[in-house]
């Protein structure tokens, strides 16, 4: 019996909608995607050892508990590989194919990403990992996907699902928004980051910033609505409606990479039954749709149980063409595939694509405007090429087998979402300051193993104006001073506290590390790679200086004596021995 149907309370309070799911799925698939098209921009500087932090540091500084796949060879090509391999995961996930094994096998790859230079790591890559993990506990792939379209085994028929995962899911990104708000002060929202333009402009208006910040609060505060017994789901329907706006305020407002986007991923995952239902997804209207396909044609067979999925045609029926006397006839005289609809009206080729994409909940927009006969004549050679190479095709899918899948947890996978829900609130706990310095020690170890010692859900941060700016001074084989991160390789500007910095979220969280007195070790390195790599026509670096540029605070008098003072944190002579000196 289904959990849902024999505990129907605790499915309302913790079960999540597969439909969900598969958006939570596809949304995932599609982040990770993103991240990775940015990392293989800097994978030389930031993956290799040819960068910033070659396998040394890490044998020397780094956490032995920090696992990575990267640290088997530091060469470029080799992360090159890994990345590859970590974007068809990411694909497998986003179509819903062997959707179990590509979370866990991506969810090993990410944290392998992010423990090989873990001063580039942001909290969206943290939250990112805690949502593979679940991803490879939850039935991700019963909706929408390639599991259920191949599967031997019925897919569940009810659309919400209870799972010791589903709960731990849930009760994970509440609690990350409510311990956020309960670990700040009222109308405060912990956390830094760079505003954007529209962020700078909005910081002048002092009364409309601290309202945001004391909405964005109390919205928190209340996410704890999420998982109520008796609330109906209009109710966490409209509390995910305003978290997603906060976060959609913070991605605008303020430039930190995807967290934003990382957290209305979570959010997606929990929109509840009634949301499908007012999009439509239940239409009844296909009920009399028949998809005939030839029964010689193993591909033919395949794409049309991948169509239904896809296209979400719930109650068509996919028939051998053969079975049909008039079915057989179209199919034979026309060498096409056969839609009969529920007037008994036969479609072919093109048309009878565009007949089916009116009849789906998603896409039944296009049909109207597919249908126009501009468009039949090239959707009609499509079809025939497809047609008159289907064996080929066929050969390219064998790969897409019809197999069982099991789409209800284990004991073991149980268990395992039990203890990962204890070990991230646990996390986000320590993270609002709610744990004693003992306890912390003892749970650090774990959360570091598995990647997941932050907050699962970054609150919309606010932009900090005392912390100072690193600048990255040089002075070229020309005797020229240069600020070594200009495009324009100009000399360094030291009255105003800004420096130029590579693009990137990564880059700017790199520089924010580098400036704490823990992470000092860390210095000599990226001098050494500038030394390395940067060139400038047949112009070298002879040296690099790494300065803190801080804001001096203001006077008695309301005035300071200049703008910026400086901290000369690293000296590095790039032609003499690799021994760089440290200034106090």
């Amino acid at each position: 019996m289904n959990p849902s149907d024999r505990y129907p309370r605790l499915a309302e309070r913790f079960g999540v909608d597969l439909r969900s799911l598969a958006l939570f799925r596809v949304a995932l698939g599609v982040m990770i995607l993103c991240n990775l098209l940015a990392a293989s921009g800097d994978l030389r500087a930031f993956w290799s050892d040819a960068g910033i932090m070659p396998r040394e540091w890490l044998t020397q500084f780094a956490d032995p508990a920090r696992m990575s796949l990267y640290l088997v060879n530091g060469q470029p090509w080799f992360a090159s590989v890994l990345l590859a391999l970590q974007g068809i995961t990411a694909l497998a996930l986003i179509v819903g194919w062997r959707a179990r094994l590509t979370a866990w096998l991506s969810f090993a790859l990410w944290i392998s990403l992010l423990n090989r230079n873990p001063m580039v790591a942001t909290g969206s890559d943290a939250a990112i990992a805690v949502l593979l993990f679940w991803a490879g506990l939850l039935p991700t792939s019963a909706r929408f996907a390639v599991d259920a379209a191949l599967s031997t085994t019925v897919p569940p028929e009810a659309p919400r699902h209870l799972s010791c995962a589903a709960a731990g899911l849930t009760v994970t990104v509440a609690a990350s928004y409510v311990l956020s708000a309960l670990g700040s002060p009222l109308g405060t929202v912990p956390g830094g980051g760079n505003p954007t333009a529209l962020g700078a402009w909005l910081a002048q208006y002092g009364w409309l910033h601290d309202a945001a910040g004391a909405g964005v609060w109390w919205l928190f505060a209340a996410a704890w609505l999420l998982v109520p017994p008796l609330w109906p789901g209009a109710v966490r329907l409209l509390v995910l409606g305003l978290l997603c706006l906060a976060q959609l305020g913070h991605w605008l407002l303020l430039d930190d990479g995807s967290a934003a986007l990382t957290a209305i991923i979570a959010l997606a995952a929990l929109l509840p039954p009634l949301f499908w239902q007012r999009l439509g997804t239940a239409r009844t209207d296909d009920a009399g749709l028949a998809i005939y396909f030839d029964r010689d044609c193993a591909f033919c067979h395949k794409a049309c149980l991948l169509l239904r999925q896809c296209l979400i045609l719930g109650d068509t029926r996919i028939l051998a063409a053969q079975d049909s006397a008039r079915t057989r006839t179209l199919m034979e005289a026309n060498h096409s595939w056969v839609v009969i609809d529920a007037d008994e009206q036969a479609h072919l080729k093109w048309p009878a694509f565009v007949v089916l994409l009116k009849h789906s909940p998603l896409f039944g927009w296009s049909w109207r405007w597919l249908r126009s006969p501009r468009f039949e004549p090239a959707g009609n050679r499509l079809y025939d090429f497809v047609a008159r190479h289907r064996g080929r095709f066929g050969a390219a899918t064998t790969f897409l087998s019809f197999r069982r899948v099991r789409w209800s947890p284990s004991t073991p996978e149980h268990a395992a979402a039990i203890l990962i829900t204890l070990l991230v609130v646990a996390g986000q706990l320590q993270a609002a300051g709610g744990m004693t310095a003992h306890q912390s020690d003892v749970l650090t170890q774990p959360l570091r193993t598995l990647n997941l010692e932050a907050a699962l859900i970054r609150t919309t941060p606010t932009m900090s104006t005392t912390h100072g700016r690193l600048l990255v001074s040089g002075r070229t084989t020309a005797g020229t001073e240069i600020d070594v991160f200009d495009p324009q390789a100009r000399a360094p500007d030291y009255g105003t506290a800004t420096g130029h910095a590579p693009d990137g979220v990564r880059w700017r969280r790199y520089f924010e590390r580098l400036l704490e007195s823990g992470h000092a070790e860390q210095r000599p390195y990226l001098a050494a790679y500038l030394c390395r790599h940067w060139r400038n026509g047949e112009q070298l670096l002879r040296n690099v200086r790494l300065i803190e540029i801080r804001p001096r605070p203001m006077s008695a008098g309301g005035a300071s004596a200049a703008a910026t003072e400086q901290r000369i944190l690293l000296r590095h002579d790039c032609t003499g021995p690799n021994a760089p000196s440290d200034a106090p």
